[in-house]
């Protein structure tokens, strides 16, 4: 019997390590009871590390950790509803630096219904987001210069032309001509 429950076990945990996210399982204390390959990964420990740590104080960002640990106690109390358990938030690596994870969370029970853990499953997703704030960046920025754009200069203007209006002052703006500078921008663009 022993035998047939460590190779279901063993099974089980290959069926995680396959994962293409990160299994995190946390006790209702919020120590590590499984971490699967890719949350070794991702988090750069090795297999084991983790397991009966308080994930909060070894992988949660300092500044972060009051309000995660109130989330997760609020998640194993029964107090978030289903629209609160997927969410983005920072982890620590094991080397200090941050990693971006997309997390599902879900409570698992025995029998009695008594919370026995939580179920995490996270993906990686720092590199779609640094992707998405360097677009941002490049709307309001040339891609060149690094300087701010015509669209950052519109939108800036208009602020001040409101705030003129509301507050009976006046707005300037001043336009300097560079001689012969069509070549560059003929050249390079704008």
């Amino acid at each position: 019997a022993e035998a047939e429950v460590r190779d279901e076990r063993d099974r089980g945990q290959t069926y995680l390590d396959v994962a293409g996210a990160m299994i995190v399982v946390l006790d209702p204390d919020g120590r590590v009871v499984l971490l699967n390959r890719m949350g070794h990964d991702v988090l750069r420990y090795v297999q084991g590390e983790l397991v009966g740590r308080s994930w909060f104080d070894v992988c949660v960002p300092e500044r972060d950790r009051q309000r995660a640990r109130a989330d997760f106690d609020d998640l194993v109390a029964g107090r978030l509803g289903p629209e609160t358990q997927s969410f983005e938030t920072a982890v620590m690596t094991k080397d200090g630096g941050e990693r971006e994870i997309l997390w599902h969370n879900t409570v698992l029970r025995d029998g009695a219904g008594e919370v026995t853990a939580t179920l995490s499953s996270g993906i990686d997703v720092t590199e779609r987001r640094l992707a998405e704030d360097r677009i941002a960046h490049l709307a309001y920025h040339d891609a060149l210069t690094d300087l701010p754009n015509r669209a950052l200069l519109g939108e800036h203007l208009e602020l001040a032309i409101a705030r003129a209006r509301r507050s009976g002052r006046g707005v300037a703006l001043l336009a300097v001509d560079l001689d012969d500078f069509k070549a560059v921008n003929d050249a390079v663009g704008h």
